[in-house]
């Protein structure tokens, strides 16, 4: 999916009219002449960070500061969501290692940059539950992966599955 990902899901704007904020706090109507200036907008931004240093916060801070160099205004009225970035420190995966390297048939481990792993919504999950040691393992074709050609090998539906039984039975002997 690429590194961060930056969607504008929604937006409304046009001339400010007495009815055009809602008792909510958001705009719900505005005047649409053709000849007139817009002098109000709202818009929704869907911004999932695939790296730990991007947040809501720092998203917020710098729109502002963008704006204001252009003479506006901007308020946030609404914070639905302030996931952040899924990561787990490669130290804390040291436990998974074996069974990793004996499933991937590699002598070494392979970390993923979080800069360039890209966004996956396993991070909405993993905040809701804690933010728990996680990693991620798949298997298919690698240059297929989300291409209309994207294909899983049965026999590698049966390694994943008994990488993950494997993963399961560690903990189990906790």
């Amino acid at each position: 999916m690429g590194p961060n990902s930056f969607n504008v899901a929604h937006v409304i704007g046009g001339a400010k009219e007495p009815n055009s904020i809602s008792s909510n706090g958001l705009l719900s109507a505005v005047g649409q002449a053709g000849n007139v200036v817009p002098d109000i907008m709202e818009f929704v931004l869907d911004i999932r960070p695939a790296f730990p240093d991007i947040n809501l916060n720092s998203i917020v801070d710098f729109l502002s500061k963008e704006f204001k160099k252009q003479n506006l205004e901007f308020e946030v009225i609404k914070k639905k969501h302030d996931l952040g970035a899924w990561y787990t420190p490669a130290d804390k995966l040291k436990p998974y290692e074996s069974i990793a390297l004996k499933y991937k048939n590699k002598s070494k481990p392979l970390y993923s940059n979080p800069r360039e792993s890209g966004y996956v919504d396993l991070q909405m999950f993993w905040k809701a539950v804690g933010s728990p040691v996680s990693l991620m393992y798949g298997g298919g074709i690698g240059i297929t992966a989300h291409t209309p050609q994207e294909r899983i090998p049965v026999k590698d539906i049966i390694k994943e599955r008994n990488f993950f039984l494997d993963i399961l039975k560690k903990h189990l002997k906790k």
